[in-house]
């Protein structure tokens, strides 16, 4: 490990678990984790929230994103949002909600900060 950043791995230390077999890897993965934790086993019950697919920066990998004015193109206004999250969570029982979207320039910081107040107010 890093002397100077504790927890963080130095950049050999990755390269040698990426030269490692990747079942070998998960095998001894395991094993850390029932010595560590037994065989407890926990999740988080959540949902993404893709408030929007417009986006202006195109990432060749990405299948998601719509540039603004296409047909498929969307956006929800925060109340639909926040519909949304409360009809996922009627049925799941979320405790906690990934909010995932594309770069639209349409979008300002005041949205977000509505999102995130109408969110958190939820809980």
């Amino acid at each position: 490990m890093d002397a100077g950043r504790p927890g963080v791995p130095r950049r050999e230390e990755i390269e040698e678990l990426l030269r490692e077999d990747l079942w070998e890897l998960g095998r001894r993965a395991f094993e850390i984790r029932l010595r560590m934790h037994g065989r407890i086993a926990t999740f988080v019950s959540n949902m993404v929230l893709n408030y929007t697919n417009v986006c202006t920066v195109g990432c060749s990998f990405c299948a998601f994103y719509r540039p603004p004015g296409h047909p498929e193109a969307y956006t929800y206004t925060v109340e639909e949002a926040v519909r949304r999250v409360l009809a996922v969570d009627a049925v799941y029982g979320i405790s906690q909600v990934l909010v995932q979207g594309g770069v639209n320039p349409e979008i300002g910081i005041e949205y977000f900060e509505r999102l995130f107040r109408e969110l958190f107010g939820l809980s």
